[in-house]
């Protein structure tokens, strides 16, 4: 098994979010080459437990505040706000390449839904 610093943070997020007790967990983004799709045009993860949805979008660390400008897009903010109101956890998970913990920036809080 390749160190965790070397998995991809799309890999690395759906470990966690199992290790967290998620009871299903899953990429969603599909891949195209060098580039990818989004689930929504922002989730890489989804992750399903009684009570609770979680999507996330992973990346590396350096690069967390260009998703969260991406999410708060015109393009995308109207999706990302609606899935927050109806109970649907969005976050960007951004991993340091030598930690074990994401950065989290949590869309429900800024949003303040």
């Amino acid at each position: 098994m390749a160190p965790k610093n070397r998995l991809h943070p799309e890999t690395r997020t759906v470990r966690k979010l199992e290790a967290d007790g998620w009871d299903l967990v899953g990429k969603v983004a599909t891949r195209m080459g060098r580039f990818s799709v989004d689930l929504f045009g922002f989730a890489d993860v989804i992750g399903l437990r009684d009570g609770g949805v979680i999507l996330v979008q992973a990346t590396s660390d350096d690069h967390v505040s260009h998703r969260v400008r991406k999410m708060e897009s015109p393009e995308l903010i109207d999706r990302v706000r609606t899935a927050c109101k109806i109970g649907v956890c969005v976050e960007v998970w951004g991993w340091y390449k030598h930690k074990e913990e994401p950065r989290i920036v949590s869309f429900n809080e800024k949003l303040g839904l």
